[in-house]
């Protein structure tokens, strides 16, 4: 049976697990975009070291003595020897001073230059980085649309695989109305052209039919009429179906012709139910028809004899050299003495008889029977629906099926406490109603377990409706007696 597995609670939490992960996803990217940083602008560095340089320099410079002109006095002669002494030390102080006043220059401005090229590779550095972060968070938010952009188009590539799958089936299946409306149109007419040669085929079966019986009234009319059979007669009238004593009974003949099948096919069918007789002797066949069964107890050298109701079945039977009365069972059963019969073999009687008739055969039956010898009883299966609406309906002397409950049931009453029920003649797979089976591409798409569940139910409904409608055509009830 078809089950959802996906119910209106699933679809409420999924929904509700969806705009959670969303709600958490807006807010994760709120907070990268507050954490994003600003790359500050560039300084020009202090000029402490500058102006440092330039005390340097002006202390660097020391004053040395003027001579001024010569002075003729000792005040003279002292500033001489003076410069004399301390000049020229005091000279060498100022180149050194100089020196380093101008290294400490050098070194001021080379620094300087090194913190401006530091300070600006530091400035490209934090660039760089707010760039990607920018980049960052642009690519964050892109991921979203990324993903849907992902269902959407697998959504559209499963719609379009179902589409296709969908084109595929409807041309499957206008393709098959197609072949099934030019098989259905051959089949109607191969139909009619049989059914053309059927009608023709018994037309000429009746006529000869008609004309055998016609001579063998007129021989009976030529001769003394003499009794055919030894029974008696008792107060229980005959069940006398149509086409039974009378001037029509050729006519049932034809109908078992044309309807009741090749002597040939019976004949096999019949074969099984020879073991039940083997070592027996005495077999009636309670309505023999057309003595196939006679024939098969014949060949395999089982006393036997037949009787049908049917006058025209008795001559053919005869004529065919085998030993057929022509009586109703119930009345011969009664004329026969208890315990004489070896086995009783009726196909397709019983539902030829009606209840109380048939309850005084079965009865009857029990009592003539020896002991361990079998009773089988064949008829339609009318627990088979074409079984019932073809061949039990297509026959006017039927006069109620019996259902296979019914007649065990029937055969326990009468005293035969050992019945089995055996099927016989099934249907052709062929003529039954066919399963389906889904593709393995269909299976494999999202809608493949719907339609496995489907065809599950369906072939379910097909198996059930084929047991009712096309199980075995006959049954057997064999029974025992003790």
């Amino acid at each position: 049976m078809f089950k959802r597995t996906v119910n209106p609670e699933d679809l409420t939490r999924l929904k509700q697990e969806r705009e959670d992960a969303d709600q958490d996803y807006n807010d994760a990217l709120t907070r990268l975009d507050g954490a994003l940083q600003t790359a500050p602008e560039p300084s020009t560095p202090p000029s402490a070291a500058n102006d440092s340089a330039a005390s340097l320099t002006q202390l660097s410079r020391v004053a040395l003595p003027d001579p001024g002109p010569a002075d003729a006095g000792w005040r003279g002669w002292v500033r001489q020897a003076v410069g004399a002494v301390v000049g020229g030390p005091l000279a060498r102080q100022q180149e050194f001073n100089r020196a380093v006043a101008e290294r400490l220059d050098t070194g001021a401005t080379m620094q300087r230059a090194e913190i401006e090229r530091l300070s600006g590779l530091l400035h490209a550095q934090l660039s760089a980085l707010v760039t990607f972060q920018l980049k960052l968070i642009l690519y964050v938010q892109q991921i979203t649309p990324y993903v849907d952009t992902k269902d959407h188009e697998m959504a559209s590539i499963l719609r379009r695989i179902n589409e296709d799958n969908g084109q595929v089936i409807d041309h499957l299946m206008k393709r098959a109305d197609g072949i099934t409306v030019g098989l259905e149109t051959a089949t109607r007419a191969s139909q009619a052209a049989t059914e053309s040669v059927g009608v023709l085929r018994e037309a000429v079966r009746a006529t000869q039919s008609a004309l055998t019986a016609l001579k063998r009234q007129v021989e009976r009319s030529e001769t003394v009429p003499t009794p055919r059979s030894k029974v008696t007669a008792t107060n229980d009238p005959p069940a006398q179906p149509s086409w039974g004593n009378t001037e029509d009974a050729y006519k049932y003949v034809v109908f078992e012709d044309t309807f009741r099948g090749d002597r040939a096919d019976i004949q096999a069918r019949q074969r099984s139910y020879l073991t039940h007789f083997e070592q027996s002797s005495d077999v009636l066949d309670i309505g023999c028809g057309r003595g196939e069964f006679l024939e098969l107890l014949r060949e395999h050298n089982i006393p036997c004899r037949g009787l049908d109701i049917n006058a025209e079945m008795v001559e053919l039977c005869r004529d065919r050299g085998l030993d057929v009365t022509h009586a109703d069972g119930l009345t011969l059963l009664r004329s026969v003495p208890d315990e004489s019969l070896g086995g009783i073999f009726a196909a397709q009687v019983v539902e030829h008889l009606p209840p109380q008739y048939l309850v005084q055969l079965l009865d009857a039956a029990h009592r003539k029977l020896r002991p361990n010898s079998a009773l089988i009883l064949e008829t339609i299966n009318p627990a088979c629906w074409t079984a019932f609406f073809e061949a039990y309906l297509r026959d006017l002397t039927h006069q109620q099926p019996v259902h296979p409950d019914t007649l065990r049931n029937l055969l326990h009453a009468s005293g035969f406490s050992d019945v089995d029920i055996v099927y016989s003649s099934p249907h052709a797979e062929d003529d039954k109603l066919q399963r389906i089976t889904i593709d393995r591409q269909i299976l494999s798409t999202p809608f493949g377990k719907t339609f496995q569940d489907l065809s599950t139910v369906f072939n379910d409904n097909v198996d059930a409706l084929n047991a009712r409608m096309f199980g075995d055509h006959d049954y057997a009830a064999i029974a025992k007696r003790f």
